[in-house]
């Protein structure tokens, strides 16, 4: 019985020191994980507009619904032609608002009186883009002077915004980089592989509108118009090991 205890004295020593062995690697390799640097990268692009977006429309007002109607049409009709024969494809005119309604009038002496309907507005509104931004002045004056009477908005966007944000990223990256190994440098360490990495907030280029009104009037010359430049601002998040 005294044998057997021995023993099993010196197989838990034996045990005990294997484990101690065995351990001492994986606490020096955890150690060394442990010394890292994070740090964020800021890539920001700029790019001129490509594309332009209108909305343009008629209001008509008639007697009648029929003839607010017949009234609308035909402006939509040439206005729609007109922007055809600029240059703008069918895929790019979309309708985007048509209405009906009537035109009450109140009698101001007795507020309990029913109003009386006594004519009828049609509006219909469509959605240019237009793919060519030298000839926007042009389009512009040309659907006025077919006969709209409203545009509600000119916006400039970018046809694919991906290649921006794509730019945007590589220059996070290599901030970040910079930044690191100007860190790394003045600690005396060298960076190591990275352990993780993540974006952070990507600032999207979106529609740009132009200042100011456009007169509902004809020109002589087109439309003076810039569009300015659209931007993208992203971050990235990147954790190294240090060696």
């Amino acid at each position: 019985m005294i044998h057997c205890l021995a023993y099993i004295h010196r197989l838990s020593l034996i045990t005990l020191s294997w484990l101690v062995l065995t351990a001492v690697p994986l606490l020096a390799e955890a150690d060394k994980t442990q010394r890292r640097l994070s740090l964020s990268g800021i890539g920001n692009v700029t790019a001129s507009p490509d594309i332009a977006r209108i909305t343009s429309g008629v209001v008509s007002q008639g007697d009648t619904a029929a003839s607010a109607l017949a009234a609308n049409s035909s402006s939509m009709t040439k206005i729609i032609a007109g922007i055809k024969s600029a240059g703008i494809k069918t895929a790019d005119i979309q309708t985007t608002g048509f209405s009906v309604n009537p035109r009450y009038v109140y009698d101001q002496r007795n507020r309990q009186k029913p109003p009386e309907i006594v004519g009828y507005q049609v509006q219909n509104k469509v959605h240019i883009t237009v793919r060519k931004l030298e000839d926007l002045g042009r389009i512009l004056d040309k659907v006025i002077t077919l006969g709209a009477n409203q545009v509600n908005g000119i916006s400039f966007s970018l046809d694919n915004p991906q290649k921006l944000q794509d730019e945007a990223r590589k220059r996070a990256v290599e901030d970040a980089y910079r930044k690191a190994q100007l860190y790394a440098k003045a600690t005396n360490n060298q960076l190591g592989p990275i352990i993780a990495l993540s974006e952070g907030q990507l600032q999207r280029p979106g529609p740009q509108f132009a200042q100011g009104a456009v007169a509902l009037r004809a020109e002589a010359a087109a439309v003076p118009i810039e569009a300015g430049e659209q931007s993208v601002s992203l971050q990235v998040n990147i954790t190294w090991q240090l060696n």
